[in-house]
């Protein structure tokens, strides 16, 4: 998972220390990594910084360092994303979780967090208007069905609110007042509803955490973007970390990148899929059965993702490897720059935050 934030106040590793004096700017609510766990975080400042203490983090030389060079960001994500490899999903013990809406992203949540081993179906409810939907989501996952949001509350240690940004104002003001006696963990996976917004609904004392997960957590390959409000603890943000990297792998970041990172994190999956179907589309054209061009089209995506994912190369540097002077692939990269390609994408991701903010203001 990729984290924000290492090390403590009063930390007695000079290591924890100078992290934290290079990386001021982390919420103050971040999760802690103890110091066994900074292993994995090389490449975070990355091979050309200038501060002499940190230049040994990029190649992770020196003998007897105990340090291991990791897959962390690549050159151009900021220091607030820390990447850390934890290695296997931590369970939750005893923890009842309650998702209020059994939607499509909460039903794969839900198949992906138990079929991971990350809670048992006795540890998991749901609450839904749609009650058909509800039974069979029980029926296939073994799951408790609620009849109202108030008894799931009552009965959950967590609460994921996976309903539409639409209908989340009504949900908590009814939710409202089981929550303040329950006092769960609330998880918000409702795009453009900030943590501010959330406060202001449920009160100044409920823990809040706010994530947007995306579709690939059905295949267990999702990306969550993950803020802590400052009534969350750091453990309590673990926990919502823990949960999601059942299911994929997760960003924490200050709410204000948020929005961006949202983008990126929950909407590109659909961008993608535009992609490849267009790609499909394109072969058809030259008289490739689709079904044929859709084939190669996916490997083709998911092996560029996993080079990318294992290299410390620029995804430019990744291009030129494949595009040969006067050859095919630079024919198309011609023939993209001129459609406006890359504009396109980065207008997408602009119309995306812009469409949370107003989501957050409705």
């Amino acid at each position: 998972m990729i984290l924000v934030g290492l090390g403590g106040q009063g930390s007695a590793d000079p290591f924890d220390q100078k992290l934290l004096n290079h990386h001021n700017s982390v919420a103050p609510h971040a999760v802690h990594l103890d110091s066994a766990a900074h292993r994995d975080l090389g490449g975070w400042f990355g091979p050309n910084t200038t501060d002499p203490d940190m230049a040994g983090f990029a190649g992770l030389g020196g003998a007897g360092a105990g340090w291991e060079q990791s897959d962390g960001p690549k050159p151009g994500i900021e220091a607030h994303l820390v990447h850390r490899t934890i290695g296997p999903h931590r369970k939750v013990g005893g923890m009842q979780i309650g998702f209020i809406g059994a939607g499509s992203m909460a039903q794969a949540i839900i198949k992906g967090i138990v079929g991971a081993g990350f809670s048992r179906a006795d540890q998991i409810g749901a609450s839904d208007l749609d009650t058909t939907k509800l039974t069979a989501l029980a029926n296939q996952t073994g799951i408790t069905v609620y009849s109202s949001n108030l008894e799931l509350v009552a009965a959950s240690d967590l609460v994921v609110l996976a309903v539409k940004p639409i209908n989340i104002a009504a949900v908590l003001i009814e939710a409202r007042p089981a929550i303040e006696a329950k006092s769960p963990l609330v998880v918000s996976i409702a795009a453009g509803i900030g943590l501010p917004s959330l406060s202001n609904l449920l009160g100044p004392n409920v823990p809040l955490v706010r994530a947007m997960p995306n579709l690939n957590v059905k295949v267990g390959e999702g990306m969550t973007a993950i803020a802590g409000h400052q009534t969350a603890s750091q453990e309590q943000v673990r926990q919502v970390v823990s949960l999601f990297d059942a299911v994929g792998q997760t960003l924490v970041v200050e709410e204000r990148l948020f929005p961006a990172l949202g983008a990126i994190a929950g909407c590109s999956p659909a961008w993608i899929f535009l992609l490849i179907d267009a790609l499909a589309r394109g072969a058809l054209t030259a008289g490739l059965p689709k079904a044929v061009g859709l084939e190669a089209a996916t490997q083709a995506v998911l092996g560029s993702a996993k080079l990318l994912a294992s290299t410390d190369q620029h995804p430019g540097a990744l291009i030129d490897q494949v595009a040969s002077p006067g050859g095919t692939t630079v024919a198309g990269l011609n023939a993209l720059d001129e459609r406006g390609f890359a504009a396109a994408v980065v207008a997408a991701v602009s119309a995306a935050i812009s469409r949370d903010r107003e989501l957050g203001s409705q």
